[in-house]
């Protein structure tokens, strides 16, 4: 499958390179990391930056941070590794009771702010940037919705920091409204995880990025 970078890339062929910093389970927080910024921001020379960050932020969690700790020291022996791992599978079958009634996040939306605005930022301040494309976070697939509580409330309120951003950046930040398009096409999200985008949401988010730039180098 193409992803949007990749068809970016086809399309604009010689006049850019495309460098995708994708990595799975990566949080806001990661991307402000001292030592992102000094391997990938610094010698970026970036004209355009497109960010999707969020889900992982955002999405509610079931464990602590003392009980990752605990499965951490667990591995240490076989024994008290299955006996995690069975208490793992056991939290995983009431994850919507533990995420309605002891709701946590990976990132709060303050700290996610920040960082959102720190990334921006950073690049501003490295590289000469024409425009920020902040794809927005999707709207959840079922296989979400049915297991973590409040998905969807917690995807809105993430959205909202972004949209804030933009409004603020003098029109430096574009928001590319990826909730808005899979809550209409719900078939563009993954049935089982529920948070990856299809084919077509990726041809959508490159042809939304594409006919920007083509607007700015007129």
């Amino acid at each position: 499958m193409n992803t949007y970078a990749s068809i970016i890339q086809q399309e604009l062929k010689g006049a850019v390179h495309v460098h995708n910093l994708a990595y799975g389970d990566r949080c806001s927080a990661d991307y402000v990391a001292e030592s992102f910024v000094k391997t990938y921001v610094k010698s970026a020379n970036a004209r355009y930056v497109v960010l999707q960050l969020g889900i992982v932020d955002c999405a509610p969690r079931l464990l602590t941070t003392l009980e990752r700790a605990v499965g951490y020291l667990a591995r240490k022996s076989r024994f008290s590794n299955s006996l995690f791992n069975y208490y793992i599978r056991w939290k995983s079958k009431h994850r919507m009771f533990f995420t309605k009634w002891f709701p946590m996040t990976r990132v709060k939306i303050n700290a996610y702010e920040s960082n959102m605005k720190r990334i921006i930022e950073n690049f501003s301040e490295n590289n000469d940037v024409d425009r920020f494309f902040v794809i927005n976070i999707a709207y959840p697939g079922e296989g979400l919705i049915s297991k973590s509580f409040g998905i969807v409330e917690n995807i809105e309120k993430y959205n909202s920091v972004l949209n804030t951003i933009s409004l603020t950046s003098d029109g430096k930040v574009k928001v590319i409204d990826l909730y808005s398009e899979t809550r209409t096409n719900k078939n563009w999200i993954t049935i089982d995880d529920g948070h990856h985008i299809k084919s077509e949401a990726h041809s959508w988010i490159a042809e939304s990025i594409l006919h920007t730039i083509g607007e700015l180098s007129e």
